[in-house]
């Protein structure tokens, strides 16, 4: 799936294709990120949500990690390490 341009996108896009994992930016334009994740899990509970932020305040990457999301992911972004992520969490099973 492409990416989205905002999150009221993202939020159409989880409704109609009920995607396992979203990489969700926090830093967004419009509804922010992390009312973006809140209303993911409000709308698809089972979905994982990885945030992916330039943000690497403690607070933020908790108060994300408290709303449903299981992973946080700082920019510049490892890939090796979102790539072993994203394996894990896909092997952790479909969403429901």
């Amino acid at each position: 799936m492409q990416g989205a341009a905002d999150g009221e996108e993202a939020l159409r896009r989880v409704a109609d294709f009920r995607p396992d994992i979203v990489l969700l930016d926090l830093i967004l334009p419009g509804l922010s990120g992390i009312e973006t994740l809140q209303r993911i899990k409000g709308l698809r509970r089972a979905t994982r949500v990885i945030v992916v932020s330039g943000t690497e305040d403690a607070e933020i990457a908790r108060r994300a990690l408290a709303l449903g999301a299981v992973e946080y992911v700082t920019k510049p972004v490892d890939f090796t390490y979102l790539d072993r992520a994203l394996d894990m969490w896909a092997l952790m099973g479909r969403a429901d």
